[in-house]
């Protein structure tokens, strides 16, 4: 970092930080990969993802730091300041914020930060300042705090402000990365400094009140397509709902992704549909049982698919990323939060569904179960015991039920699971054998699509090389257009469930069939009554 002082008598009181001007080059992490925000969002999306950051932390303190790269050098941004006789480091470790507003319009988010702050290591008394996070484009993200007043022993009085051009933004690991400059001024003293920062908001500050000593080491904190695919068709229903409500994401950053597990989605990039601003997803991908679980195999593709129906929400379905409820390795405990239970049907979803507008897309990948009393099917949650599947599953019909309840325009289901017991990695039920098990899936309600990878008493095979789900495969294929094409669709730049089902029976049947030599058939249900 680049300390700058000047030894000048200065009158005027008023913060004197120079713009800091964007690289150009913004770089966002998400669920293990990094890539130019332009490539994976919107303007809008990076706006509701930003605004949930700085959200979430109201009530804790945001960490500053001295950055190299993407981790701290030093446990504290400091910079050199004349104060009259004394002359010495200015150090902040961290802010606390307040009163956060978002203007989606304007791209702005609203904030007080007061920054805790020292001056030869002893604390400073520093006011609020009013912050402006501006998201101008998916390259130029700026933060910039007003003038604020701080005092030092009752005698040092000084206003300070600062800019900050934000480079990287980490969402797993709640980190926001760039450039800074700082600057102060009061009667006989003034300072400032410029360097590289990191704003970590999962990090609690070095001391309770005030920075530590400057310069005190720290180690590094842990680490144009075809046509859009439409929502609605008379003659043949859409599969996917639309976009949400712009909310702040549902969870905190997913857990890192063992080794062992494909990461990339088959797909990527599919047709950017129109915003709709009132519609939800779930996504979840159940992969490591054997980190909670007890007695069940790993399911290698679990997480590349659900990135792959993540993206597809966000891209093709037009669904706000603040509006996607996205979940690694669910337990049961979360999965009844999100959806409900069977004796209340008003979880995190329903919370989230505006009456008779939101269109709700769920996808789940990870294991199903039959019941061994004949009860179930059930999906099996991460931290669930197959030897009381009963108990710890969470039942398929009470999802079907609750989904049912929705208050949606409608609600589509996606599930990468079979109920059968098997699974390509082994079975599901230990040592019991499944064909002993009579499963029976559960009424669909009438608002509700389910297209699920396989019939109750198939398997759902992977790719031979574990990297994706067969059917999750042929299904993102399908909607990222190849459905719609002939010979399957009409090509009128939508997908139908009779497209699709065309599209699956002769991609994912025959891949099943010829890698293993067994039936796997996509369902596809609509609700009675639809």
């Amino acid at each position: 970092m680049r300390k700058l002082a000047v030894p000048i008598l200065l009158l005027a009181l008023g913060g004197c930080a120079t713009k800091v001007e964007s690289s150009g080059n913004l770089q966002v992490c998400r669920n293990g990969r990094c890539a130019p925000a332009g490539e994976t969002m919107t303007r809008a999306d990076l706006v509701a993802a930003l605004h949930g950051l700085f959200r979430d932390s109201a009530g804790a303190p945001i960490g500053l730091c001295e950055a190299a790269g993407s981790a701290c050098k030093d446990r504290n941004v400091s910079f050199y300041v004349q104060g009259g006789p004394i002359p010495g480091l200015a150090s902040i470790d961290a802010a606390d914020a307040a009163g956060i507003s978002l203007d989606r319009d304007q791209g702005t988010i609203r904030l007080s930060l007061t920054y805790r702050a020292s001056f030869l290591g002893v604390p400073t008394a520093c006011g609020a300042s009013e912050t402006v996070v501006t998201v101008a484009s998916l390259t130029d993200v700026r933060i910039e705090s007003g003038n604020f007043y701080c005092n030092w022993l009752l005698v040092g009085n000084v206003v300070a402000n600062s800019h900050y051009a934000v480079e990287r933004i980490d969402l797993d690991t709640g980190k926001l990365t760039g450039r800074y400059s700082m600057g102060t001024v009061g009667l006989l003293v003034v300072g400032g400094g410029k360097g590289e920062f990191l704003l970590d908001f999962k990090r609690q500050p070095a001391t309770a009140v005030a920075a530590a000593p400057p310069s005190s080491p720290s180690p590094p904190p842990a680490p144009s397509p075809p046509a859009p695919i439409p929502q609605s068709r008379p003659e043949s229903p859409p599969l996917s709902p639309s976009p949400p409500m712009a909310v702040r994401p549902a969870t905190a950053a997913p857990p890192p992704i063992p080794e062992g597990f494909a990461t990339t989605p088959p797909v990527t990039r599919f047709p950017r549909g129109p915003e709709r601003p009132d519609d939800v997803a779930v996504v979840i991908g159940n992969g490591d049982y054997s980190r909670q679980g007890r007695d069940i195999p790993n399911i290698r593709p679990a997480y590349a698919d659900a990135e792959g129906a993540r993206l597809l929400a966000v891209q093709a379905l037009g669904i706000r990323e603040g509006n996607v409820i996205f979940l690694r390795d669910a337990t049961g405990a979360q999965m009844t939060r999100i959806f409900g239970s069977e004796r209340d049907h008003r979880g995190q979803l329903f919370d989230w569904v505006k009456a008779g507008k939101s269109r709700v897309y769920v996808y789940y990948a990870g294991h199903g179960a039959p019941g061994a009393r004949g009860n179930g099917p059930y999906l099996v949650p991460s931290d669930a015991d197959v030897a009381r599947i009963e108990l710890n599953g969470y039942p398929l019909k009470t999802l079907y039920d609750n989904l049912g309840k929705l208050p949606a325009d409608s609600v589509t289901l996606v599930l990468e699971a079979c109920f059968s017991g098997l699974s390509p990695a082994g079975s599901v039920l230990g040592q019991a054998s499944p064909v002993f098990f009579e499963v029976k899936s559960p009424e669909v309600p009438a608002n509700l699509t389910v297209i699920s990878a396989g019939a109750a008493n198939q398997m759902a095979s992977w790719e031979q090389d574990g990297s994706d789900g067969l059917f999750t495969k042929y299904y993102l294929l399908g909607m990222s257009g190849k459905a719609d094409a002939a010979p399957y669709g009409n090509g009128d730049g939508k997908v139908g469930l009779d497209e699709m089902d065309r599209y699956l029976k002769d991609t994912m049947t025959y891949w099943a069939r010829r890698y293993y030599g067994r039936d796997q058939n996509a369902q596809i249900i609509r609700g009675s009554g639809r």
